[in-house]
């Protein structure tokens, strides 16, 4: 389970600037939350869509709606 080994928030916020690296620097698990679940889409080539909030005073002010690739099972088997 190495891939998969870091916290959760760790492991979105890197899928996230993965699909947007105008992000890298700009987002942390530190500096971030979520509002809402994780939903599917086909915007922007994509297959999810979420909501990044800013933590007050982290680096990071409002929100953010990013889309990126979650990882299909199958393609790690």
């Amino acid at each position: 389970m190495g891939l998969y080994s870091a916290p959760e928030l760790e492991l979105l916020c890197q899928q996230v600037v993965r699909d947007n690296p105008e992000l890298a620097g700009r987002i942390s698990a530190d500096s971030i939350g979520v509002r809402g679940i994780p939903a599917e889409t086909t915007k922007n080539g994509r297959n999810t869509v979420i909501t990044l909030v800013g933590k007050p005073g982290k680096g990071f002010s409002g929100e953010c709606t990013v889309y990126y690739d979650r990882l299909t099972l199958s393609d790690l088997f």
